[in-house]
Formats: structure tokens, C-alpha cells, sequence
């Protein structure tokens, strides 16, 4: 394993992270005008979009977590059979992130474009 294995893995993982941080932006924008104007009394678009809102985050958190957790063990099968160097531990621990944060991400880039279609057509 070499630094710029490593700093190439570092690279991917601050821009996936820049990326969906922008695609959040985008749905939190989108969202609030909906979320908010069905407070008092709610909606029923409202409603449907806190709904939609919180099962997609729980559900993207097991599946991130799972993925996280199959990730783990098949580092420590690797690492069982020949020794991890230094380098090698830190890339392999930013692959479990990157992994683990992929299902949000598809979820948060899917939601900016279903929003952002949706604040679109409205203008």
C-alpha cells in the first residue's frame, strides 16, 4: 500500500462527502417550504413528506450500517491472513466510511433530483 493510494482514497471520499453535503443543501431547501407550510394544521403533502423524510434516513442508516458491518469483517479476514501495514489499515478504514455512507448518498442525490424537479415546475 502506498501514500498515494491512500491519499487518492482520501481525495474520492472529501469529494463524495462535498457532494452529497451540496445534494443535502439542495433537498433541505426544497423540503422546508413544504414541511413548514403544513404545520399547523398539517397537510397532507406534509405529512407524506415527514414520512417519506424519516423512513428514508432510518433506512439508510441500517443499510449504511450493514454495509459497514460486512466491510469490517472482511477487513479482519484480510488482516487475519497477512499482516495489515499502516497504510493499508487507514485506506481500508476509509473504504468502510465510503461504503457505509453510500446508501445516504444515493438517497440524498435521488431526493435533490426529485425535489429540485419538483421547486421547478412550480415556478
Amino acid at each position: 500500500m502506498s501514500v498515494r493510494k491512500l491519499s487518492r482514497s482520501l481525495v474520492r471520499a472529501a469529494a463524495g462527502a462535498a457532494e452529497s453535503a451540496a445534494h443535502c443543501n439542495a433537498t433541505i431547501t426544497a423540503r422546508l417550504p413544504v414541511l413548514f407550510d403544513g404545520a399547523i394544521p398539517p397537510s397532507s403533502a406534509a405529512l407524506a413528506e415527514w414520512n417519506r423524510t424519516y423512513t428514508e434516513k432510518v433506512e439508510a442508516g441500517w443499510q449504511g450500517a450493514l454495509v459497514a458491518a460486512a466491510e469490517w469483517q472482511a477487513m479482519l479476514l484480510r488482516a487475519a491472513f497477512r499482516v495489515p501495514t499502516p497504510f493499508g489499515l487507514a485506506n481500508d478504514l476509509i473504504g468502510i466510511a465510503a461504503k457505509a455512507a453510500h446508501p445516504a448518498r444515493r438517497r440524498v442525490k435521488a431526493n435533490a433530483k426529485r425535489l429540485g424537479n419538483r421547486a421547478a415546475r412550480t415556478r
